[in-house]
């Protein structure tokens, strides 16, 4: 209840009114859950709406209605969707952790998050199974040009078909906003021209990611570039790009724009089948991409790393930094050698190899491997620190 009161200061004459009811207060989160229902309130988890699409226009409709940011709380479970889901507003979509919340593609329908607020958030969700075969598809599993992404895996996420001429940003396509800590994997192309089967990006950062096992499939084709990450703008920071393949140009990265950022980085272990330079499997940087832009990064084998469209070596790009925790190997690379010619033992005896990298710190790369006994004299046997035979 609300009481207004006015006072007449010289004679002491007062009036009141009250209302009851009159003051309503806003909850600025709302429930979603598998088990739930959409007729329910969502005000709270005993009480939570029953589909995604229902949940994310009502936290919209709340955001909006309060002028601030509202939250959606996902409980752990499958929520499948038929259509895009728009985060427009100040809404923060929040699944439980990655592992135990998904978001799954129910039809053949395009995008499954669009985030274009400053303040809209989506974190700790999977979204997987999201499958378009439009042409030109612009990102499958999220469309970011505001906003972030935290915390989430985007997976097995499709565009296209082999009749269909374009495809770009199977897993996620942004023009800016920002994804941090995200896994981006098994994401693909089907289309005769195909860049970024993980990450097409025009802007934005994407930072702290693993980007993995993202890939284009063989066919005949005109364009196919970046399997990992195709660039024309933004900041690619302290993430690994790994065994990611494409037919033709940069299985790992892609790189091209004056203002385009790649430091920090660990692109290593991916396949470009038919690179015209046959050097670059892991980054190729377009005519238009700054040497200096790449910075303390990781990539492949030493004199395969840096190539631009023409073959040609970048010049003055830093290869390893110790930030990232690797370390550089000598100009012509590693070597490999025992500490004597020969070791010998008689029949029966237990032996031990110990193995280590000279250079590196106290502990940082070391191994040992019991083998058993010494096999029957004059055999050779040598093992591996990994268990395989050498």
């Amino acid at each position: 209840t609300v009481t207004l009161t006015v006072t007449d200061s010289v004679s002491g004459e007062h009036v009141s009114e009250a209302r009851a009811g009159y003051l309503y207060i806003v909850s600025l989160d709302r429930y979603v859950s598998p088990t739930g229902d959409d007729g329910n309130s969502g005000l709270d988890p005993e009480h939570p709406f029953g589909t995604l699409a229902t949940a994310v226009a009502k936290i919209r409709e709340v955001a909006e209605g309060a002028g601030r940011q509202a939250t959606l709380h996902l409980a752990p479970g499958s929520y499948p969707i038929a259509g895009t889901l728009k985060l427009s507003s100040a809404v923060c979509v929040r699944g439980e952790n990655r592992d135990t919340t998904f978001v799954l593609g129910s039809a053949d329908f395009g995008l499954a998050f669009n985030l274009s607020h400053d303040d809209a958030v989506l974190s700790g969700v999977t979204v997987t199974n999201i499958v378009s075969s439009r042409g030109d598809q612009s990102g499958v599993g999220l469309y970011l040009s505001k906003g972030e992404v935290r915390d989430c895996r985007v997976a097995k996420c499709s565009s296209g078909s082999s009749s269909q001429w374009r495809g770009q940003g199977a897993g996620i396509y942004m023009t800016g906003g920002a994804v941090r800590d995200t896994i981006i994997e098994n994401c693909t192309i089907f289309a005769s021209s195909r860049y970024g089967a993980g990450v097409y990006m025009k802007g934005g950062t994407v930072e702290r990611c693993l980007i993995r096992n993202n890939f284009f499939p063989k066919f005949v084709d005109d364009e196919v570039i970046g399997g990992g990450v195709y660039m024309t703008g933004g900041t690619l920071r302290n993430c690994s790009i790994v065994l990611n393949s494409t037919e033709k140009l940069a299985g790992g990265v892609y790189a091209q724009g004056a203002n385009t950022v790649v430091e920090n980085c660990l692109i290593a272990g991916n396949v470009a089948w038919e690179d015209d330079c046959d050097t670059a499997p892991n980054f190729r940087a377009g005519a238009t991409f700054a040497a200096a832009n790449l910075r303390n990064c990781f990539i492949g084998k030493l004199e395969d790393a840096f190539v631009d469209d023409d073959c040609v070596p970048l010049a003055g790009s830093p290869l390893v930094a110790a930030d990232i925790g690797w370390k550089r190997f000598a100009a012509d690379g590693p070597t490999v050698g025992f500490a004597t010619d020969r070791a010998e033992a008689l029949a029966g005896t237990e032996l031990t190899f110990t193995g280590a990298v000279y250079g590196a710190e106290p502990g940082a790369f070391s191994g040992v491997k019991t083998v058993g006994t010494a096999p029957a004299w004059g055999d050779v046997y040598q093992e591996a620190n990994d268990g395989q035979k050498a």
